[in-house]
């Protein structure tokens, strides 16, 4: 559910989101809306894009991965970073709590990321599903010389994979054609069914 948030007036002036698109820019503070109160949302493109952009067809990865690909000067995560837990995609939005100030009794929904935001890669530059993905990032982390239990406890070797992120999109695309469809058929003047 999407919730109300606050943008400051820095954020025009934001360099980082100046080296993205005009789309990126208007994504991003979305994601603020779609996140829960620490600034985690599920990494579900067609989802988002829905929630963002009801009435467009907008791939939503290349526009996470504009956003992800944005560093700080020391090479950490600027505006958001992708990660798994369980087999499943979230979001970090960075810097998410020095901008927001979520209800107290707003509920934290998603898995904090295990690794920090600063140590370990996001899944910009790994390829495949989601399991693919995972025994990536599996792959990167003995490279660092972790034990193998760490690694496991951090990507679990049983994550499901899921079809590739471009089928999920052509899913997703397909939907929203329909969804614009059945909104354009309406007689004028008539509301949507809530």
């Amino acid at each position: 559910m999407p919730r109300s948030r606050n943008i400051k007036p820095g954020f025009y002036s934001n360099e980082h989101l100046a080296q993205c698109s005009h789309t990126a820019r208007l994504l991003f503070p979305g994601l603020w809306m779609l996140a829960d109160k620490n600034g985690i949302l599920q990494n579900r493109p067609m989802k988002i894009s829905a929630d963002i952009f009801p009435y467009e067809e907008v791939n939503i990865t290349p526009l996470l991965d504009e956003l992800e690909a944005q560093k700080e000067e020391d090479g950490t995560p600027a505006l958001i970073e992708r990660y798994i837990v369980d087999g499943k995609g979230y979001i970090q939005v960075i810097h998410f709590l020095s901008h927001q100030s979520p209800h107290k009794n707003e509920p934290a929904r998603w898995p904090a990321n295990p690794h920090g935001c600063k140590h370990y890669p996001s899944t910009q530059g790994f390829s495949g599903g989601v399991a693919e993905q995972s025994k990536q990032q599996t792959a990167f982390s003995k490279q660092q010389g972790e034990s193998e239990g760490e690694v496991a406890h951090k990507f679990p070797a049983s994550t499901p994979d899921h079809l590739p992120v471009g089928a999920l999109q052509e899913e997703g695309l397909e939907q929203a054609r329909k969804i614009r469809e059945q909104l354009d058929s309406r007689p004028k003047g008539q509301k949507p069914h809530k």
